[in-house]
């Protein structure tokens, strides 16, 4: 299965985060962004052999070298929950969720980021914080096509309703 699948309301393509709030940004170089490139291209092998526990290793590396990129963190827990690993799961998963508030902190503009945040709280269990910041975000950004699209949909509900969501959810 690929990363992509696991997150069917959310395909956004990775990013490497490099807002900072009270902590100095990684400077990625572009030889960090070959050598994360490749752990995640032989971790989504892994995965899609369900070979979590080769993934897992892979990931944990690639997040110590670009701390900054909330996906990667998300990756991360999936592996450790499939592993069931839940505490290693909940530590991953709250690493992405400030990795994302950092970086829409950093800019606002990014609204991509707040639909991260609301990824992460459902899978943190925490559906009445992911709902309440989607009904802040509608709020914020009326004019933002992705937002609005995701709260008409209810993909908050759809996402919930889904079995590889509850598989990976704590």
């Amino acid at each position: 299965m690929t990363s992509r699948r696991l997150f069917p309301a959310l395909s956004l393509a990775t990013a490497l985060l490099l807002a900072g709030c009270g902590k100095k940004p990684v400077e990625v170089t572009r030889q960090m962004e070959t050598e994360v490139a490749n752990l995640l291209s032989e971790a989504d092998f892994a995965t899609q052999l369900r070979d979590y526990a080769r993934a897992e290793p892979l990931l944990a590396k690639a997040v110590t070298i670009i701390p900054d990129a909330g996906e990667n963190w998300i990756l991360l827990g999936v592996a450790r929950k499939r592993l069931n690993n839940a505490a290693g799961a909940r530590s991953a998963y709250r690493e992405a969720l400030a990795a994302f508030e950092r970086s829409y902190k950093a800019d606002p503009k990014r609204t991509d980021q707040i639909l991260q945040q609301v990824y992460v709280h459902a899978l943190l269990g925490q559906v009445d914080k992911a709902r309440s910041l989607l009904e802040k975000a509608a709020k914020d950004h009326p004019t933002d096509r992705d937002i609005q699209e995701f709260v008409g949909a209810k993909a908050i509900d759809q996402m919930l309703a889904d079995p590889n969501f509850k598989a990976v959810a704590l």
